[in-house]
């Protein structure tokens, strides 16, 4: 090793607010077309209404596995992200904001921390 790189403990950094708003309402709009179709405004999605509908109606079990599966991915990219900020010795709570938040925003969150990471490699 040519230095020492420079770690910041309490490194944290946040998606922008569209990611924010993108991933948690699609969820949560896959969530009760998969489950309730029947509350599900379809008309707010236009074009896509009735292929959305004929989908929660016809194909409902596929959706629910697919919403499943969506929340699984983010349960595991909030594990990565935990196993990730702990091998970059980031600080116990730094560590939590990070896992939380990669399991709620997924990927926007987990390439901010994979960008940090490959930014103390380089520094090394």
């Amino acid at each position: 090793m040519s230095g020492k790189s420079k770690v910041n403990p309490t490194y944290f950094a946040v998606p922008g607010i569209g990611w924010w708003i993108a991933i948690l309402g699609g969820l949560l709009a896959f969530e009760v077309s998969a489950f309730h179709p029947d509350s599900f405004p379809f008309a707010v999605l236009g074009p896509l209404a009735s292929f959305v509908r004929w989908l929660s109606y016809e194909h409902s079990l596929s959706m629910q596995i697919g919403f499943v599966v969506a929340i699984v991915v983010h349960v595991f990219e909030g594990a990565y992200a935990y196993s990730l900020a702990s091998k970059l010795k980031l600080q116990p709570k730094t560590v939590a904001a990070w896992t939380i938040q990669s399991f709620i925003c997924g990927f926007p969150s987990l390439r901010l921390l994979l960008a940090y990471k490959r930014k103390i490699e380089r520094s090394k």
